[in-house]
């Protein structure tokens, strides 16, 4: 039984209890006491399904990281490879070097360089930004007013912890 059928079947029961303005048989009690039972039990399996998914995701946390790393050292051995490639192609005074498996030139490029950015390619963009905290601080503060000019409502809800 899953923990959507006992919560439906908790629901059906208490409202037929309701129906009966608060009466209850025998067999209703042990219906409740069965399905508070077994509702444990499923929150309990259900919970070692979360902390068992949990740990999974912390250990995938840290492959991520070991891969990250493993990938960051392989990208600064093949810089470092390309690095003395381009070197000595460039003290030796190769341009190109090829033998059918391996091509390599070197490339002509143009840098750029200024020593001051002209005004006129500068552009001033203005952005908005919701500052939610100071809103909610304010609105907490004039509770009336909030609700009358921008529908505040505070609710109190409920959810879950788990630890």
């Amino acid at each position: 039984m899953s923990i959507y059928t006992i919560g439906r079947e908790y629901l059906e029961l208490i409202s037929h209890v309701e129906e009966m303005e608060g009466d209850m048989t025998p067999e209703m009690q042990e219906d409740l006491l069965r399905l508070i039972h077994e509702g444990d039990d499923m929150l309990k399996a259900c919970y070692y399904a979360f902390k068992n998914i949990s740990g999974e995701v912390l250990a995938i946390d840290v492959e991520l990281k070991r891969i990250a790393a493993l990938k960051k050292s392989r990208e600064a051995s093949m810089d470092r490879l390309k690095f003395m490639m381009e070197q000595f192609m460039k003290i030796t005074g190769k341009d190109k070097f090829s033998d059918g498996v391996v091509n390599m030139i070197l490339a002509k490029k143009t840098d750029f360089s200024y020593s001051v950015f002209p005004r006129e390619f500068i552009e001033t963009v203005t952005t908005e930004k919701n500052k939610l905290a100071e809103f909610k601080d304010w609105a907490k503060k004039n509770p009336e007013t909030a609700a009358d000019m921008y529908g505040v409502k505070f609710e109190e809800v409920k959810y879950i912890q788990i630890k």
